[in-house]
């Protein structure tokens, strides 16, 4: 809240020059005006076209973006320019030290209030309107309605891998056959892309397998390499491995195998 000259308060909305800059009267032949940050990467989705109330509205923008103040700040540089603070934050983190409109040395801000609160109870429409939906609120309840119900908004696919975008109201139908669709393995209980749901069955822990060394025995996946400790059909080496002896056999012709070669180890032990 401010005075004028007669010391009489005034409201914010009445005195919005003394947060920001007015904008320029331009003619219908004036080429279009240049953004002075073309390319700053820090999105805005309040723009100034989608407010049914135009009142004053070039007088919210934000000084880099352009679009109308999210969280509206003004730096302690004296040129009472306003900006989104996400904006100036981000514009001052990466090695800039002054103001953005004036180039004054500055690092520091201060929040408006005021403005934040006439701002938040605005009234826009939806930035697809054109396509048809007829969503009206305010200001405050826009970044919900575009980020999780506006039907128009094009969305990713949630499912990992998949790069299709779509409509809100047409994702669902999408979802129901996307080929990166997760679906719960009933062994593991992973949750793997539909695509590649018969090649996991080829690797899953969970999954019974015959033991592969011909024990015929069924085991988990996982469990295989202990299960080849104890196996009558893993490869063993001689217990006289320690006096020189190569010989591998079968764990089940264990006892077999040491009489037939009572001899030869006798010579190794013997040597």
């Amino acid at each position: 809240i401010n005075q004028n000259d007669n010391n009489e308060f005034i409201s914010p909305i009445e005195n919005l020059s003394y947060y920001a800059s007015p904008s320029q009267n331009t003619s219908l032949c004036d080429p279009p005006k240049k953004k002075k940050f073309p390319n700053f990467p820090i999105k805005n989705i309040y723009l100034p076209e989608l407010f049914l109330d135009q009142e004053y509205i070039d007088q919210l923008n934000c000084g880099i973006c352009e679009n109308i103040c999210d969280d509206p700040v003004i730096p302690c540089c004296g040129c009472d320019k306003m900006f989104c603070k996400k904006c100036l934050l981000f514009y001052y983190d990466n090695n800039h030290n002054e103001c953005p409109e004036c180039k004054k040395a500055t690092k520091d801000f201060s929040k408006v209030s005021a403005l934040d609160t006439i701002i938040k109870l605005k009234t826009m429409k939806c930035i697809n309107y054109k396509e048809n939906c007829t969503w009206k609120g305010k200001f405050s309840d826009y970044k919900e309605h575009i980020t999780n119900k506006c039907p128009k908004e094009i969305i990713n696919c949630p499912y990992k891998g998949c790069i299709i975008k779509l409509r809100r109201e047409e994702m669902d139908n999408h979802m129901k056959d996307c080929k990166f669709l997760e679906i719960v393995c009933d062994k593991c209980k992973l949750k793997i892309p539909k695509n590649e749901i018969d090649a996991h069955k080829n690797i899953c822990l969970k999954e019974l397998i015959e033991c592969p060394q011909g024990c015929k025995n069924k085991i988990e996946r996982g469990d295989f390499n202990l299960h080849k400790q104890s196996c009558l059909y893993s490869l063993i080496d001689c217990p006289f491995n320690i006096f020189g002896c190569e010989e591998k056999f079968k764990r089940i012709d264990k006892e077999k195998r040491l009489k037939e070669d009572t001899v030869k180890h006798l010579n190794l032990t013997n040597r």
